[in-house]
């Protein structure tokens, strides 16, 4: 039977013992592919001139080849006679195992090609930073791990971009709120999120889990400027109220994390998505659920009706659908 035995004697066709010790002697006695390869053909085709050409080498090329691996094999693989070459019952022996090694290493080879040559998978994601900091940024990373061969690119921006960056194809979907229904795109809505006034809990008169619109007009309120996020409803809802002339706004600011911080140092109370107000909120700062009436922003995900859905696309946008509001 064919085998190498590390820490074992063998004796090569001389008849001399060789000792093999440890890797470094093992690799020395491990036929090479282009000696495997070399016995293959000649197995096959019985002649050293036809593997020659085969292998577009020299017919010494080849016989050197064969010479060396029965050496490191221990055993005479051919018979040579002056006209023809016999294979010995070493060498049927030999023929399945060096088979099988090329053919697996044949596997090796084309499982990686064709990993290599496949595109890269990724999808481009536009949201606005506060709902990528409050609940999407957990989402990707779950998507990430149950993904790791598709690529999530993210990019944060206002409610007022996310059609230009699909417009661009820069953005393959868009998540956030505020986002308006226009030709052409396909909106799905992942949950509402109703707006609570946020500020320190000796602020508020009352330990109920919710207030009225009307009593903001007591506090010193600090919002995002108009144009912004939210304040368009917050508009909204005042104006309807008759009590939009009547409001103490002490700061204006650009990002709801501002108007967070401002608040969180006792300049004011701010108006807020619940879902943010939950992010931030402890024990000294606190929050209420805004009433009569009750307002939120829905938060949806919408993406071009043209663009060319992937199966890895669907699959993540079935991923945000069914686990969204887990992470809220």
């Amino acid at each position: 039977m064919l085998g190498i035995y590390p820490q074992s004697e063998e004796l090569n066709r001389s008849g001399r013992s060789i000792f093999i010790y440890g890797r470094k002697q093992l690799m020395k006695y491990i036929p090479s592919i282009q000696q495997m390869r070399a016995f293959q053909i000649l197995y096959e085709l019985g002649s050293v001139s036809e593997t020659a050409k085969r292998m577009h080498v020299t017919q010494p090329a080849i016989t050197t080849l064969i010479k060396d691996l029965e050496d490191k094999l221990g055993v005479q693989l051919f018979k040579r006679t002056t006209r023809k070459l016999e294979r010995t019952e070493e060498a049927h022996e030999a023929n399945r195992y060096i088979s099988r090694v090329l053919r697996d290493l044949n596997e090796l080879y084309d499982n990686f090609q064709h990993k290599n040559s496949s595109p890269i998978k990724q999808i481009n994601i536009v949201s606005t930073a506060t709902v990528t900091q409050t609940f999407l940024a957990p989402l990707l990373q779950e998507f990430s791990v149950l993904n790791p061969d598709i690529r999530l690119n993210l990019e944060d921006c206002s409610p007022t971009e996310f059609y230009s960056y699909l417009n661009q194809n820069d953005a393959d979907i868009a998540i956030g709120a505020s986002i308006r229904n226009i030709d052409g795109y396909k909106i799905s809505a992942l949950f509402e999120d109703p707006l609570v006034a946020l500020g320190p809990k000796n602020f508020f008169a009352t330990e109920q889990d919710s207030i009225a619109w009307s009593s903001l007009q007591t506090h010193k309120l600090i919002l995002v400027k108009p144009g912004y996020g939210i304040r368009d409803l917050i508009n909204h809802t005042f104006l309807n109220l008759n009590l939009l002339e009547e409001l103490n706004i002490v700061q204006q600011v650009t990002m709801i994390n501002t108007a967070i911080s401002l608040a969180k140092a006792g300049l004011g109370t701010t108006i807020v998505p619940l879902s943010i107000a939950k992010y931030f909120a402890d024990d000294d700062f606190c929050y209420k659920l805004l009433i009569e009436p009750e307002i939120s922003r829905t938060i949806s995900l919408v993406y071009s009706k043209s663009i060319q859905v992937d199966h890895y696309l669907y699959d993540f946008i079935n991923f945000i659908k069914t686990n969204f509001k887990d992470k809220i």
